[in-house]
């Protein structure tokens, strides 16, 4: 009797919870969310349960957080669906979010922006990343509609690759694009030009061992370069629409490119660069043979051009072996210097693309604003420098997790739906697609907090300024001009005018780029623009560096062995310049994943340095390394920063090291230390199916106090 009481009671409790339920889901009267101003918008909110009538609440806020609609919603019993009708006048990025029942909110992103002025692709600077031969046929189709309705131009991972071609092919004859027929087709009349290439091998054509995973093969190339000629030939031929064709992504990165097998496993750096040479060559005439129209781009380059990334020094190495005889145009990545790049280059002029650049929308790197920034500000400088395309990485986000960086770098979500990045960069291509760059603003000082930014274009008689600040959060900017009004447009494309008064106004300006649409009047002299400065560094307090201190029971003395230490661990004689040095041997074929052979961590809390008003934290890692036949992705050190919880919120990498090669540094570049940073570790990674024997000796932990430039 009572198990049939109960039985009805948790009934009773059931349906009393499920009146009271909302399970909502919200559309609109656009698939992708995007609206014209002043096209009506309607939202569609139903709901699963219909049995009783419900209220709830929907909430709409622009990107600032500012309320716009604020309305009661109410469903009668077996009502399932409210249509809604919004009035918004003002463009941006806007959430609706439905509360109510047992409190769940259900959010819809939409947003407003004006349709793109239409000119030839061959005029228009802006282009983007997409991954199509990864996602379905009609998923490609939603993200260049969506891609187009911002005035994208240009599109790179738009068509097959190489290493896409996962069986060998006779590419004399017709139909070899297989399964990738359709989506070239899309492509071709899709109205976005395409910048085609070839980036990575097949494991058929690549000069890897057989057993060498997708990480390693696609980044070897052949020995014998017919092959990547051939190629190149045949799909410049067939794909006749495609003008433009880029030769590798980041070669002077290992992690991207290794040469051929031979060269990259004795360690040989000059080698691997010459290898690239070799490969552009090939490419090169594959690409020209096939379309005599074909323009070749060079690999981008993502390093600090004056050194390289891994292969040093890569740019200039590379021109010295002729790759200049071998391309149209210059290729570089995100923010690297086009000055620089020109200097080492033998002086041979090449116009310069940049195939990449834009930031990321984790949580812990500062979220939308951070996207936003430097998608703004990445593309403002280079065409400032002379570059004539600018390729927002990405379209579309490749995952979903909040705090992975490279899981949000889109203008878009995963699920399709827009970020605000994908209203602020419409609102620059908006603004500067068909803008001429002036000059840099010598406004530097017309910030009171910080210092200010700023850059002139014409565009059809209209001067068109882009400026920022450096550290402020909000401050107060003063404009000088003749003009008797200017207009001041945000980010989410909204204007607003001004009139200067005597040839001023002050306008109140926040941690975002902001365009003025008038001809400023900037300070006489050249643009001296500060730079943060490095006020210390020291040692943080890790133990057995030298590895001097012999072995004990569970390995090294002072460190922790990592769960997938395999084979040898101990400390062997001689060091590098010491009496000892860790010594790890992972035997054939290694793990699926990556191995944390040794690691130690430190009380951040306890040794972080006091910072004074302005000042901020970064880390750099160095050590010393010698490998012995190390086959795989490679090994790296890196140094990782944890909260209070355990969990690992940011880390750097050493450049992987793989063959065999004799002692050399590995060294980290300086990042910033997460505020939420609890415990800071140092660990020894072997990358999933690498193995052979690494000494490490003479680990270096440091951190760096900097002072923000003020002024």
């Amino acid at each position: 009797m009572r198990f049939h009481f109960m039985k009805l009671f948790t009934l009773i409790l059931l349906v009393i919870f499920q009146m009271n339920y909302l399970n909502a889901q919200i559309k609109s009267n656009s698939d992708d969310g995007v609206f014209a101003p002043r096209k009506k918008i309607i939202l569609k909110i139903a709901r699963s349960n219909t049995a009783s009538a419900i209220k709830a609440l929907l909430n709409v806020k622009d990107f600032y957080g500012k309320t716009i609609v604020n309305r009661q919603l109410n469903w009668n019993a077996g009502q399932k669906e409210l249509e809604i009708p919004l009035n918004i006048s003002v463009n941006g990025y806007f959430e609706a979010r439905v509360s109510g029942g047992k409190s769940m909110k259900y959010i819809y992103p939409f947003v407003i922006i004006p349709a793109p002025e239409t000119i030839p692709n061959s005029e228009n600077p802006f282009g983007v990343n997409f991954h199509l031969t990864r996602i379905r046929l009609a998923l490609a189709k939603r993200e260049i509609d969506m891609a187009k309705r911002i005035g994208i131009g240009w599109g790179r991972g738009m068509i097959c690759d190489f290493g896409d071609i996962t069986r060998k092919k006779d590419f004399s004859k017709p139909g070899w694009f297989g399964r990738w027929t359709k989506l070239i087709n899309l492509v071709k009349d899709s109205g976005i030009s395409c910048l085609g290439g070839i980036h990575f091998m097949p494991k058929w054509a690549s000069g890897a061992p057989k057993e060498a995973n997708y990480g390693v093969f696609s980044r070897v190339m052949p020995d014998d370069t017919s092959v990547v000629e051939d190629f190149c030939k045949a799909i410049a031929r067939d794909c006749s629409f495609v003008k433009y064709w880029e030769v590798a992504n980041e070669p002077d990165a290992n992690n991207f490119w290794r040469g051929r097998w031979k060269s990259g496993q004795s360690g040989d750096h000059q080698k691997i660069i010459k290898d690239y040479v070799d490969f552009l060559k090939a490419a090169s005439k594959g690409f020209h043979q096939g379309n005599p129209e074909s323009k070749v781009l060079y690999g981008g380059i993502t390093s600090a051009v004056e050194d390289g990334h891994t292969y040093q020094p890569f740019v200039a190495t590379t021109f010295k072996h002729g790759a200049g005889d071998a391309i149209d145009i210059m290729n570089i990545h995100y923010t690297k210097s086009i000055a620089d790049i020109l200097k080492l280059t033998n002086n041979i002029r090449k116009p310069i693309w940049v195939t990449e650049l834009g930031g990321s929308s984790a949580l812990n790197r500062g979220g939308d604003y951070n996207e936003m920034f430097e998608d703004t500000t990445h593309s403002v400088i280079q065409l400032a420098d002379g570059a004539v395309k600018v390729f927002k990485y990405d379209f579309r986000n490749d995952g979903v997790k909040p705090n992975e960086k490279e899981h949000n770098y889109g203008l878009v979500r995963r699920d399709f739906s827009p970020k605000p990045a994908y209203v602020a960069f419409a609102t620059t291509i908006r603004l500067l697609k068909k803008a001429e760059f002036s000059k840099a603003l010598n406004v530097t000082k017309w910030s009171d907090k910080g210092w200010l930014r700023g850059y002139e274009f014409i565009k059809e008689g209209k001067y068109i300024n882009c400026m920022w600040l450096n550290v402020a959060k909000q401050s107060k900017v003063t404009l000088r001009s003749s003009d008797k009004e200017l207009t001041m447009i945000d980010l989410m494309g909204n204007s607003n005018n001004l009139t200067p008064v005597n040839g001023t106004v002050t306008v109140s300006a926040g941690k975002l780029p902001f365009y003025v649409i008038g001809k400023l009047q900037p300070d006489s002299g050249p643009v001296v623009l500060p730079v943060d400065q490095l006020i210390s560094k020291k040692l943080l307090p890790l133990r057995n560096v030298n590895f001097e201190h012999g072995i004990n029971d569970t390995g090294i003395k002072d460190w922790h062995s990592g769960i997938g230490a395999r084979g040898a661990l101990r400390t062997i004689t001689p060091g590098y310049h010491s009496r000892g040095a860790a010594e790890i041997s992972v035997k054939k074929p290694g793990l699926n994943k990556f191995i944390p052979c040794f690691y130690q961590r430190i009380d951040w809390l306890k040794c972080r340095p006091t910072l004074k008003k302005g000042e901020y934290l970064k880390l750099s890692l160095e050590a010393m390394a010698k490998s012995t036949e190390v086959t795989g992705r490679g090994i790296c050190l890196t140094y990782e920063f944890f909260n209070s919880k355990g969990t690992r919120i940011k880390w750097k990498d050493t450049p992987f090291r793989w063959g065999t090669y004799d002692w050399t540094k590995l060294k980290t570049l300086s990042i910033e230390v997460p505020p939420q940073t609890v415990k800071i570790g140092v660990s020894l990674y072997f990358a999933p199916k690498t193995y052979g024997k690494v000494e490490i000796d003479d680990i270096k932990l440091s951190v760096e106090r900097w002072k923000k430039a003020m002024r």
